[in-house]
C-alpha cells in the first residue's frame, strides 16, 4: 500500500529530499521495511525530475540531505539488516550520481556502451517500459534470444552500471539501475539544442570510492 504521506512529501513543498530523508529516520528507526522501500523509489523520483529540470540547487539539496542519513544512527541501524544493507548501497550511489550528473556524467558513452550490444537498445528500452523490473525469462522472451545469451548480455549492463537484479518474494527482477533510469529519462525528452559538453570533474576520488567501480566508465576526462 501506497504511504500518501510519504508520497505527498516527495513531490509536493520545497527541499522534498531534505523533508523525507527527515521522514526515514523515523521508518529507519522502526526498520519499518515497507515504507523505506517506498522512500527507495521515491528518492530516485527526486533525482530523476531535478535531471530533468536540471535543477542544480535541488541537486545540492539532494546531495546534501542524503550525505546526512547515510552519516546517521539510524542508517547505522538498518545496515545490520540485508534489506537496510542493499538499499544503503544503492542510496550511496545516489549520492554519487548526484555530483556525477552535475560535472561528470557523458551520456554518449553511455549510448555507446548501449549501442555495443546488438540487443542493448531493445534491452533498456524494455526495462525502461517495465520499471518495476522483470524475470530474466520473460526478459528473454521478450527480447528474443536464449537464457544464455541475456546471461551475457545482462552480466555485460551490470558491469556498466546500467541494470541491477533485485530480490523479491520467491523471483528475482532485473531493472535498470539509477543511472539508467537516469540516462533513459535524459534520452527520451526532447533536447532544443546540442548538450554541452560536460565540465571538467572535480571530485573523481569521490566518486571513485563510491562507485564501486561501475559509474566511473562514464565519467569523463578532466579537460581542464
Amino acid at each position: 500500500m501506497v504511504n500518501t504521506d510519504l508520497f505527498d512529501t516527495a513531490v509536493m513543498g520545497a527541499q522534498p529530499a531534505h523533508r523525507l530523508l527527515v521522514k526515514t529516520r523515523a521508518r529507519a528507526a522502526a526498520l519499518d521495511w515497507e515504507a523505506l522501500t517506498q522512500i527507495d523509489g521515491l528518492l530516485a523520483g527526486i533525482l530523476v525530475r531535478a535531471i530533468r529540470r536540471s535543477d542544480h540547487r535541488q541537486l545540492t539539496e539532494f546531495g546534501d540531505a542524503l550525505s546526512d542519513f547515510l552519516d546517521s544512527d539510524e542508517a547505522q541501524t538498518i545496515d545490520h539488516h540485508s534489506q537496510g544493507h542493499d538499499l544503503l548501497r544503492r542510496w550511496e550511489m545516489l549520492f554519487d550520481l548526484v555530483y556525477m550528473v552535475e560535472e561528470n556524467y557523458d551520456a554518449g558513452m553511455v549510448s555507446q556502451a548501449i549501442a555495443a550490444r546488438s540487443k542493448g537498445k531493445p534491452l533498456v528500452n524494455q526495462l525502461h517500459q517495465h520499471a518495476e523490473g522483470l524475470r530474466a525469462n520473460a526478459l528473454a522472451e521478450k527480447l528474443g534470444i536464449s537464457q544464455q545469451n541475456l546471461s551475457k548480455l545482462l552480466r555485460y549492463f551490470e558491469e556498466k552500471g546500467l541494470i541491477e537484479r533485485v530480490r523479491a518474494p520467491k523471483m528475482t527482477l532485473v531493472r535498470l539501475s539509477i543511472l539508467g533510469r537516469v540516462h533513459m529519462a535524459e534520452t527520451s525528452r526532447p533536447q532544443a539544442s546540442p548538450p554541452k559538453r560536460p565540465a571538467s570533474h572535480q571530485r573523481v576520488a569521490h566518486l571513485v570510492k563510491l562507485s564501486g567501480g561501475h559509474p566511473r566508465n562514464f565519467l569523463v576526462p578532466n579537460y581542464g
